[in-house]
């Protein structure tokens, strides 16, 4: 039964640590989307708007925290399976007790 405690408490541990990876990584994503938006000018049709494009490094902050978010939630999805692994053990345990 040790065992199966140690497992559960490390694995609810994990899965608190990497949620908030994984809520970090979205703030990230949300933030490395953020451009400044230019003016509408003064409002001459004759001046040209710029586009908004996002910068070599913005694309690379985006980059970065997408591959953050899928690390974060692959390690949570492995923590799950680990809780679901621990649940039947114990659920095995206590059906082959209860058989005695």
């Amino acid at each position: 039964m040790p065992v199966t405690g140690t497992a559960i408490s490390s694995a609810v541990s994990a899965l608190r640590l990497y949620s908030r990876r994984v809520d970090r990584a979205a703030e990230q994503i949300a933030k490395a989307g953020l451009v400044p938006v230019p003016s509408e000018g003064s409002g001459d049709p004759e001046e040209p708007v710029t586009p908004i494009s996002a910068s070599a490094a913005e694309s690379s902050d985006l980059g970065d925290a997408m591959v953050n978010m899928m690390i974060a939630q692959r390690a949570f999805s492995a923590q799950l399976r680990v809780l679901r692994t621990a649940d039947e053990m114990l659920k095995e345990s206590v059906d082959a007790a209860g058989k005695r």
